[in-house]
């Protein structure tokens, strides 16, 4: 076939642009000075850094920081110098090498090589990369992992834990109501709760108190208790002084007060607490490894020849086996099967978990507080063994526990715990001991959960240390109760088709005196289709007290069908409720439920119930409550056949710091302490709720202690006179901290001046500023500045020499004096040498 010559260059011309795309796509963006508009009058601006990819002026800018993917600062100021290739390069100490996760003894030896105070990455780690995104403001680089210090994947380095502002913060919560009689009595009851905390540095003092008054008796204060804590990040444990608890992990919590020495779970990162196996392998090659659990990923990574261990998987609700494939460079892919199943009791592979404490029991009564001293350590091992045991010591009082946790591959995972009780301190003397037994398997192809736990008491007078030290007449007295015999609990939940969940749970206590029992077995049905819930349960409990004439058996059959269904379609934010109770007790009981969330930030929420019952009668309750960023409000109304109530309730907390006051809803752990630089009324991104007062600040009542907390503003929400330089920080804080997340904001006015010198235009490319902003001239001297007073003086430069500069004042009242003014004021003023 022949080709004319209109063919033939159109082919030629296809394949040259085809050829050349790459080169065009990965060519550097230049800059053609003559095309500029020419000002004789001034001399020209050197634009030739703008030539250079990220061609900006040296020196220290706040940037976020980004390592292998990872980011793990949001602001920190670098400063960068230009390297021989006319490319900015940061100068990064030591210390910010360590933070990023370089291993201390390569560091050490690479530094050790150099003597220049600002050497390029790649020359001091090779491999490394590092390339800084000016537009974002972003620091990326990239380290051989081979040059890293192994971490968990969600490893927040202790180096950026904050331990936030010195501040006072208090919450309250306030509940009254006022109920009426059919008989026309009326009755009063209001409960005040005051939770008060100091953050100094690292040391957090905490108070509790409450005040409780109602219509029959007299006002009463009470102090629940006070405590001093810190943290001690090198050992990832916390000191607590004052009133507290011991940990629950080897025998019961009980409440003292003295001094303790804790390993702090909340230091760790997600992918360490609790237990999961340690996964060992072989790679032939450079191989992708993935971990399944009943078909779904829950781990992938890369790992290079030879042995590797994956320690980091997280915890999952449920035992089932994982299944691992090693995927290799060359496409071949191996498999094996890692049996998994915990018990409470079982710690991950090299982990340690202790409680110290030394103080005085507290207990209702004066007179039974002896001084006490408690030791609980827990240690995870090799394939899959724990350990534990510890030492309880009040008075004349001892227990001493000693107790294992081993996963057993295919057939689940048991525990079993001895504890030996020893008690002088009484006329009686007190011996015994109690076993505990824990067992959980799950069945894969069944979708079967199982999960036993049994406690044996030799002996009719083994106490624990809470009943050995009871006031007569309690709950916990050994001298007015019956002592168990036996406990056993069994539960067992099955997946079902259609995501339909069925459970079963028994939970049995039986006791020396005259073989009494108590019994308890639920079972029930569940699922959720196009977002309606629904389930049906079923409980009976009986219970039964042996040799004893005078009392008869007792049981009870509970059948409860509930269901929920959605009715955004008409009334956005509600769901409509039916539940259907059948017991001994009463029999069809009914009730109908609207609940829902009102405003565009949800802030009002309100539920309304009827219920119908046989034997009762009718009653129903209005309640509405209302959520701001200074606090919650609610109020209530039930009535039934022999009363009617209403009910009322404040919640909120106020923070005291040295730049102001701020009240906030109420407080829960670590708060964040916004500072908007003054600009009022600006939200939170996810929380509508929350907004900064007139000063600028508000308060997020919650973040997550250890981990990293994104606190964004809403722009949408910014006022007019207000630009906002950084929408996100992200801030790691320590337990109970008050941590500041400082936003770069512009509060002021808006202009677009046109800068004039001599009659001529102001050079393009001068760089202008005024009092908290800059910027830089674009054509015809036009240059655009934020956050400008009413009045002020603008300061231009385009050069080094005093023949290179000017300056010029504004004000802008005159128009602002005329509303409506428009949101980018214009003026041209004249910028005299």
């Amino acid at each position: 076939m022949r080709h004319g010559p209109a063919h033939t260059v159109t082919v030629v011309s296809l394949s040259i642009l085809l050829g050349g795309q790459s080169a065009l796509l990965h060519a550097q963006a230049t800059f053609n000075m003559d095309l500029l508009e020419k000002n004789d009058h001034l001399p020209a601006v050197d634009l030739q850094r703008f030539n250079q990819q990220a061609g900006q002026p040296p020196g220290a800018y706040p940037v976020s920081w980004q390592v292998n993917g990872v980011t793990l600062d949001a602001r920190k100021t670098v400063t960068f110098r230009q390297n021989d290739r006319g490319q900015l390069t940061p100068c990064l100490k030591p210390e910010d090498l360590l933070q990023a996760g370089v291993n201390p003894a390569v560091l050490s030896q690479a530094t050790g090589t150099t003597s220049r105070s600002c050497p390029e990455l790649n020359a001091l780690l090779p491999g490394s990369t590092v390339n800084f995104d000016f537009a974002h403001q972003r620091l990326v680089m990239t380290i051989p992992q081979a040059l890293m210090t192994h971490r968990a994947r969600d490893n927040v380095p202790s180096a950026l834990w904050d331990e936030g502002i010195s501040a006072f913060q208090s919450n309250y919560r306030y509940s009254g109501a006022s109920q009426r009689t059919r008989e026309g009595s009326t009755e009063r009851d209001n409960y005040l709760m005051l939770k008060s905390g100091v953050n100094v540095g690292a040391w957090r003092l905490h108070a509790s108190n409450s005040l409780t008054a109602n219509s029959d008796d007299k006002p009463q204060w009470m102090t629940s208790g006070a405590w001093l804590e810190r943290d001690l990040t090198r050992w990832q444990s916390e000191l607590t002084l004052g009133d507290t608890f011991t940990s629950g992990d080897v025998f019961d919590a009980v409440q003292f007060q003295g001094i303790s020495l804790a390993s702090s779970d909340a230091m760790l990162p997600d992918s360490q607490k609790g237990f999961a196996p340690t996964i060992r392998g072989i790679a032939r090659t450079n191989a992708q490894v993935t971990v399944r659990q009943n078909g779904y990923v829950l781990y992938q990574t890369y790992v290079t020849p030879g042995a590797f261990v994956i320690d980091d998987l997280y915890p999952t609700a449920s035992s089932g086996n994982l299944e691992v494939a090693v995927k290799e460079s060359d496409g071949e892919i191996r498999r094996f099967t890692q049996p998994y199943a915990s018990v409470t009791s079982m710690q991950r592979e090299g982990s340690l978990k202790y409680n110290l404490v030394a103080g005085r029991y507290h207990s209702d009564d004066a007179s039974q507080r002896p001084l006490m001293m408690q030791l609980s350590l827990m240690r995870g091992f090799a394939h899959n063994l724990t350990l534990f045991g510890g030492l309880q010591s009040a008075a004349q009082y001892h227990n001493l526990s000693l107790g294992a946790g081993q996963g057993l591959g295919e057939a689940g995972a048991l525990s079993l715990q001895l504890l030996n009780a020893r008690d002088r301190h009484q006329q009686d003397p007190i011996d015994g001991r109690a076993w505990q037994l824990q067992y959980s398997k799950g069945f894969d192809r069944l979708g079967t959960q199982l999960t036993f736990t049994g406690w044996r008491y030799s002996h009719q007078r083994y106490a624990t240390l809470s009943e050995a030290f009871s006031s007569p007449g309690s709950d916990d007295d050994l001298q007015d109760s019956d002592n168990k015999k036996a406990t056993l609990q069994i539960t067992a939940s099955q997946s079902l088709p259609y995501d339909i969940t069925l459970y079963l749970s028994l939970d049995q206590d039986s006791y020396w005196s005259g073989g009494a029992t108590q019994r308890t077995a639920n079972m029930g049905i569940s699922s959720q289709v196009h977002g309606i819930a629904w389930s049906l349960s079923y409980s009976d409990s009986r219970s039964s007290h042996g040799d004893e004439e005078d009392d008869e058996p007792h049981s009870d059959k509970v059948v409860t069908l509930s269901l929920s269904v959605p009715l955004s379609h008409l009334l956005p934010g509600s769901y409509a409720g039916y539940t259907l109770t059948s017991s001994r007790h009463s029999v069809g009981s009914q009730m109908v439920s609207l609940n829902g969330t009102l405003l565009d930030n949800h802030a009002l929420s309100y539920a309304v119930s009827q219920t119908r019952d046989r034997q009762n009668g009718s009653s129903g309750s209005l309640t509405a409550g209302y959520s701001s960023g200074r606090g919650d409000l609610n109020l209530g109304y039930s009535h039934d056949s022999q009363s009617a109530r209403l009910n009322y309730g404040a919640s909120g907390g106020i923070l005291i710091h040295r730049r102001g006051v701020v009240f906030t809803p109420e407080m829960n752990g670590a708060v964040v302490l916004i500072d908007a630089g003054g600009a009022g009324g600006v939200t939170l991104a996810n929380q509508k709720t929350i907004a900064t007062n007139g000063d600028g600040y508000a308060v997020l009542p919650f973040a997550t202690a250890y981990h990293r907390n994104d606190v964004s503003l809403d722009s949408h929400s910014l006022p007019e006179n207000v630009d906002l330089a950084n929408s996100t920080v992200t801030l790691v804080p320590t337990k109970d901290a008050v941590v500041l997340a400082r936003f770069h904001t512009h509060v002021g006015y808006k202009a677009l001046f046109t800068l004039q010198s001599r009659g001529q235009p102001l050079p393009f490319g001068s760089e202008v500023r005024a009092k908290d902003t800059n910027s830089i001239v674009a054509s015809e001297g036009q240059v655009y500045l934020a956050g400008l007073a009413p009045k002020g003086t603008l300061y231009a430069q385009w050069g080094p020499g005093p023949q290179q500069r000017c300056s010029a004042r504004y004000d802008l009242t005159p128009t602002l004096a005329q509303p409506p003014h428009p949101l980018i004021l214009q003026q041209t003023l004249s910028c005299p040498f």
